[in-house]
């Protein structure tokens, strides 16, 4: 962290469980995907081409953003980007709000942020796009939004809601009807229902346990397991979404896997999930069994930069991108069908000081004709796994890939 002209160090565990202290446009039509990346120290976001697989810096590379980006978000329609600044000034917590033009590049839209609560952590927007929700890790809180008209944000009523002790990560199942947050210090999963307009009320029950100190969530793509990284423990907590979205433990209800567990993420097919370790600079890699169980893979881990942190896929799975929040880099995989990662050439690229969060824009919802399912156009959908059922999904689904949300 900045401020004053001096650089405040602090270890990773400490900012990783106090959530570090301190346009109109419509959608893009082009050779996306891509990628944004957060650099907490300068105040910047990265943006790059992830079309090629590696990635390419824009023009210009990157565009400021607030104080201290935290996290970086894609809308659903891969039209705008939103950015959690969490400001060392209370009243300069915001989320910065931006369209993505057609050669990928942010614009701040109007106005360009829009306030959020004490240390703005991480963002979620509902696969609708309609809504947005944003964790503020000091103050004990979700703030959630609407998107309007241009995918600005307007605060619902009431603006925000209670949320734990100091919640962290969030994510929000593929038909959109529950979210679920990491508390760090309650050492609990928070799990909310949807309801009308997308505000959040607390299920029953409102909590279930974790391991120590969890950080991130994510949600498989059809919808069925929950992930949540215990960063104190090195561990993952698995979960199966029972009825109404409530989560139960799976059997057994951890994996362990290296220090810092930090980020999860789950491929767009669903056969694989992908851990980063940010103590010992690795990404552990796993197969998902048919009831969603994490089994590792071999090699269990392959090697990534200093602080792995933040951890996504390409929408079409063929590719892994890992912040690595103290080596000012991204380091970048190839991902073979089984799952196991290789790295690219270059291996790393890149970014402003301290990549705290990657985003990338997602897949079209889907192919409109079977032409776009040719020579290898199926790969742009995320979820098909050959030609032949991107053909079947036109003719049978409507378009929708298998784990669209809806099906």
């Amino acid at each position: 962290m900045v401020s004053g002209g001096r650089t405040v160090r602090r270890s990773r565990l400490g900012a990783a469980l106090a959530g570090l202290v301190l346009a109109l446009g419509a959608p893009v039509a082009s050779a996306a995907p891509f990628a944004y990346v957060a650099n907490l120290n300068s105040s910047s976001v990265s943006q790059f081409d992830a079309g090629a697989g590696p990635l390419a810096p824009l023009t210009p590379p990157t565009i400021g953003a607030g104080e201290f980006p935290q996290d970086v978000a894609v809308s659903p329609d891969g039209a705008s980007v939103y950015v959690a600044n969490a400001s060392n000034v209370l009243s300069a917590n915001t989320v910065a709000q931006f369209s993505i033009a057609a050669n990928g590049s942010l614009v701040p839209k109007s106005p360009p942020s829009v306030p959020a609560g004490n240390t703005p952590t991480r963002i979620a927007v509902r696969p609708d796009g309609a809504s947005l929700y944003v964790t503020n890790t000091l103050e004990g809180t979700v703030s959630q939004y609407s998107v309007t008209t241009g995918s600005t944000l307007v605060p619902k009523a009431p603006p925000t809601v209670a949320a734990g002790i100091q919640p962290g990560g969030i994510a929000i199942t593929p038909e959109g009807s529950s979210v679920y947050l990491a508390d760090a210090v309650g050492q609990t999963v928070l799990q909310y229902s949807v309801g009308a307009g997308g505000a959040l009320s607390p299920k029953t029950p409102a909590a279930v346990v974790t391991g120590a100190g969890p950080l991130r969530v994510a949600v498989s793509p059809d919808g069925g397991s929950v992930y949540v990284t215990n960063y104190t423990a090195g561990t993952v907590s698995q979960y199966s979404v029972g009825a109404g979205g409530a989560l139960v433990a799976k059997v057994p209800a951890t994996v362990s896997l290296g220090r810092g567990a930090f980020d999860v993420v789950v491929s767009p097919d669903g056969r694989n999930a992908y851990v980063t370790n940010a103590e010992q600079g690795t990404v552990t890699q796993y197969a998902r069994a048919a009831d969603g169980r994490l089994v590792p893979l071999s090699p269990a881990a392959v090697t990534a930069g200093p602080g792995a942190e933040d951890v996504v896929v390409s929408p079409d799975g063929r590719f892994v991108y890992v912040a690595n929040s103290s080596g000012a880099s991204v380091s970048q995989y190839a991902r073979s069908q089984s799952g196991p990662l290789t790295p690219l050439t270059p291996a790393t690229v890149a970014t402003g000081r301290t990549p705290f969060a990657i985003a990338i824009t997602p897949s079209p919802a889907g192919p409109a004709t079977k032409e776009q399912c040719k020579d290898g156009g199926w790969r742009r959908f995320g979820t098909f796994r050959n030609q032949g059922d991107c053909v079947s999904s036109v003719a049978t689904r409507g378009g929708r890939p298998p784990n669209a949300a809806g099906g």
